[in-house]
């Protein structure tokens, strides 16, 4: 008798199956190979970051510097305009035409506070040691300006920044209805659709072609058009078919403090009666404002060439002939330092610390030049309009 075969259905032992993937060296210097990769991605988009952020800081630095340049180019475009009463005639013209209120004497214009002193078109102020030439660190040293600041700017610039000041009429003019002159002052009727009501105890002006008159308004109406022009004499005359009322522009720049971020920025404090000192800067991250005026030094007359570079310091004891080279200047040019903070890094060169900017021909350093941030200097030249010596 036979008996079956009996097999085993026991399973192989599984020391016996082949085995299959990664040596353990073999994941080390995957996971090597695969760090470095990550590692090389990261910097690319580091690297894409921190040129994005850059881009991005100079874009709003120049955005910001192109605001400035722009306001600081109108206005001095503007500076010393008086209708069409221009700079030729008045050198030229012998007799007394333009009245300023609290003026000892037509010629000198002794006695008129700062701010409408319109005998200048432009005036300024040189901070210590920022002329051609010179190199200031800011906020190295005592704050101090030649000439010294007038009261209404004291306190208000930063150390290493130029005041310019800028006076003209405008921008806005009112026809004249009635013109009833009177030695104690004349009444004086205005077309108040364009420029609004007049107020009180603010400066206007009346001007033709022959002359101009600074006042203040008194016994103004309810309505704002009809009103007294205190100061005016009985020897001044309007006729009605060629002579406009004026609102009058005065206009201080400076780089002041911020007091709400502590930062530096530009400044344009619009001078009028009651007027507070702006709390907020005009242009945010600047650094400095450097200012130079050019003037025309031809005698007898003006040719309107401008031959003659200087600082306010040095436009201020000028002199053409006997007269003083304000009214001579043809030419303002205007330079803005800028400075924009970013978290990408420079390159070592530009990271340089104390490394000075160059502006109108001055090394200006700003008080501390961080690995982040940005420094480019801005300049612009612009011509007053009413300087141009036309005959």
């Amino acid at each position: 008798m036979k008996f079956p075969k009996i097999t085993s259905s026991r399973p192989k032992s599984c020391f016996s199956l082949k085995q299959n993937g990664f040596s353990l060296i073999e994941f080390m210097i995957t996971s090597v190979i695969a760090l470095f990769l990550v590692l090389g991605m990261s910097q690319v988009f580091l690297a894409s970051r921190s040129g994005y952020e850059l881009a991005q800081a100079k874009s709003r630095m120049q955005e910001s510097a192109r605001i400035g340049i722009e306001s600081i180019q109108r206005d001095i475009r503007m500076s010393g305009y008086m209708g069409c009463v221009n700079d030729g005639a008045r050198i030229r013209n012998q007799e007394i035409f333009v009245r300023l209120a609290g003026a000892s004497n037509f010629r000198t214009f002794n006695g008129v506070n700062f701010q409408s002193n319109f005998a200048r078109g432009a005036e300024g102020f040189e901070a210590t040691n920022t002329a051609p030439g010179e190199e200031l660190t800011l906020n190295a040293g005592a704050p101090a300006w030649t000439p010294a600041l007038p009261a209404i700017l004291r306190g208000l610039p930063a150390p290493g920044s130029d005041v310019l000041v800028l006076r003209y009429l405008g921008p806005e003019r009112a026809r004249l209805l009635d013109f009833a002159p009177d030695v104690s002052g004349p009444t004086v009727q205005v077309d108040t659709s364009v420029t609004g009501p007049v107020v009180a105890n603010r400066v206007y002006a009346l001007s033709n072609c022959n002359q101009v008159s600074f006042f203040v308004p008194t016994s103004v109406s309810g309505s704002g058009d009809t009103f007294v022009a205190s100061g005016l004499t009985g020897a001044e005359f309007y006729n009605i078919s060629t002579s406009y009322l004026y609102e009058v522009t005065r206009v201080a720049y400076y780089v002041g403090v911020e007091p709400a971020t502590d930062t530096n920025g530009l400044f344009r404090y619009v001078m009028d009666e009651g007027q507070a000192a702006p709390q907020e800067a005009y242009v945010p991250n600047v650094a400095s404002l450097q200012v130079l005026y050019g003037w025309d030094t031809q005698l007898p007359l003006p040719d309107g060439a401008v031959n003659q570079f200087g600082t306010a310091a040095q436009l201020s004891t000028a002199t053409v002939g006997t007269q003083t080279a304000f009214s001579r200047v043809g030419q303002i040019r205007a330079g803005l330092l800028m400075v924009e903070n970013t978290n990408a890094r420079r390159s070592s060169a530009q990271a340089e610390r104390g490394n000075p900017e160059r502006i109108l021909g001055a090394d200006i350093s700003p008080e501390e030049t961080e690995l982040d941030q940005l420094t480019d200097v801005y300049e612009t030249t612009a011509s007053p309009r009413n300087h141009l010596f036309g005959y």
